[in-house]
């Protein structure tokens, strides 16, 4: 995957992915997936009460998955000041964020390892569903992009 964004774009949905997952000691609780397709990027993430997604407007270059720390991004892109941001994931495991020909590389997470949400893709939605998987019940919360 490999995907190019504006800063004042990705900001506010890591702030906002953030808020949502806090601290926790549960792995993937905090990690924000990023959903490449041909045409649109969805960033989802979760703290097992609520599954928050939006979109993120991007330049697609190359279509995919990868979940990486929304923390040590958001840590990140606090300290440098470019206005775009490119996002990409290796096969070998490695996803890199380049802002002002600074590179932070993360440790990144199979999404295949995420548990299985609905797709929801109607605005503005809340669904409480069971969700097997978990053995709960999960909120969703479509919360539209910046």
């Amino acid at each position: 995957m490999h995907i190019v964004v504006d800063r004042s774009e990705l900001l506010p949905l890591l702030n906002k992915a953030e808020r949502l997952v806090g601290k926790s000691l549960i792995p993937f609780i905090g990690l924000l997936n990023v959903v490449a397709g041909e045409k649109s990027v969805q960033t989802k993430a979760t703290n097992l009460d609520i599954y928050w997604w939006s979109s993120l407007p991007a330049e697609i270059i190359a279509p995919g998955q990868v979940a990486f720390s929304s923390g040590q991004a958001k840590e990140f892109l606090d300290k440098v000041a470019a206005e775009r941001v490119s996002i990409r994931s290796e096969p070998d495991g490695r996803a890199f964020l380049v802002a002002d020909e600074i590179t932070r590389r993360f440790d990144i997470c199979d999404p295949s390892d995420l548990p299985a949400f609905p797709d929801l893709k109607q605005p503005d939605l809340q669904l409480t569903a069971q969700i097997p998987e978990l053995g709960r019940l999960l909120k969703a919360v479509h919360i539209p992009g910046p």
